[in-house]
């Protein structure tokens, strides 16, 4: 069985709303910036032992950088070409859906098996990138592909319909891991490490969604009570997966079932990690005797401010109370005041243990 790792290239400059293939530019400094990153995460957490890249500048500038990092050699493949666009290459789409509104309607209509003249159809991209995947050896290696590439294999393998291509998301320096067997390629969903999730990017998401000021007010203020829960118990707790959900908790709280609303939105970013994180942060459901996790605290910081002030669990629950109309709600409520109760005494141990050793 051969281990793969397939990744879109790290983030370039190349206009938004133009069709880009083969041409295009290289990394900007954010791409290289956090491909440096992703490379560090992969020195600790995988055991590549093989680097393969698609010969386009924009891979092989992402290959180079980890390549360096891993200290092992990288070879490029043109069967790992992004798809030939043809004569659309570097066009606007509103150019070209307003000088060929046929032929662009013919593409919109059935993407897998439509051909740009001069180009290739995403089924023939398929079918290339799977020869060659299926024709190497098992050591476990990291593939620097394309978006094009990478989602075609996604249609090809079923995990999503042909006619869905155009419509799946995947970001750049995110991975696909895989497995070759028997001649049959496994894929699993889209994923980037935690460790990319910056400010900069947070706060693209929160413009992307719309947040009201207030809301972003709230989550800094739930990150701000995680910081402040985790300074006697750091060691036992990882602080930046913390934060990150902590800002983030709430990023479709207008919407319903925010809470998963907001996790979808996550997934398909590739961030399934801080995803599962912010899932539950609604749950009342707790085992009493379960060890603490990332995720509790999370969910304890947000009972801890009331708006944007950080508050006791007494305060802040007693202001939720006169929200309870109904039987129903009050025990519901009931049920996650004695959540809290239950995190705030796992807490109070987890930093009397820490005194005590220390």
């Amino acid at each position: 069985m051969a281990e793969i790792i397939l990744l879109r290239h790290g983030m370039t400059d190349n206009p938004k709303g133009f069709c880009i293939g083969r041409g295009g530019k290289g990394l900007n400094e954010e791409g290289r910036q956090k491909t440096e990153i992703l490379a560090q995460w992969l020195k600790e957490h995988e055991t590549v032992l093989r680097i393969v890249s698609s010969p386009v500048e924009r891979a092989v500038q992402t290959a180079e950088i980890i390549s360096e990092v891993l200290n092992i050699g990288y070879e490029t493949a043109e069967e790992l070409k992004e798809i030939d666009v043809g004569c659309w290459e570097g066009r606007a789409f509103a150019e070209i859906r307003e000088s060929e509104p046929e032929e662009y309607e013919k593409r919109g209509r059935d993407p897998w098996h439509y051909r740009i003249r001069g180009g290739e159809t995403f089924e023939e991209v398929s079918k290339r990138a799977f020869r060659f995947l299926k024709s190497q050896d098992e050591r476990k290696t990291l593939y620097v592909t394309h978006k094009g590439v990478i989602t075609s294999l996604y249609a090809k393998t079923g995990v999503i319909p042909e006619e869905k291509i155009m419509e799946m998301s995947f970001p750049n320096l995110a991975m696909a891991e895989g497995t070759f067997s028997s001649g049959e390629l496994r894929m699993e969903m889209p994923y980037r490490p935690d460790v990319l999730l910056d400010d900069a990017l947070i706060r693209e998401l929160w413009q992307k969604t719309n947040v009201p000021e207030h809301i972003i007010r709230h989550m800094q203020a739930v990150a701000e009570c995680a910081g402040q829960i985790l300074s006697g118990c750091r060691d036992l707790h990882d602080s930046g997966r913390i934060r990150r959900a902590c800002l983030l908790h709430d990023l479709c709280r207008l919407q319903p079932h925010h809470a998963g609303a907001a996790a979808d939105l996550l997934k398909k970013e590739g961030f399934t990690d801080t995803a599962a994180m912010i899932e539950g942060h609604h749950r009342e459901e707790y085992d009493p005797e379960a060890a603490l996790s990332d995720a509790d605290i999370v969910w304890y910081a947000d009972k801890c401010v009331l708006e944007d002030r950080i508050v006791t669990i007494e305060e802040r629950f007693a202001e939720s109370r006169k929200k309870c109309l109904s039987e129903e709600a009050l025990m519901h409520h009931q049920r996650r005041y004695e959540k809290a109760l239950w995190i705030r005494q796992m807490l109070e141990k987890e930093k009397n243990h820490e005194t005590d050793e220390n």
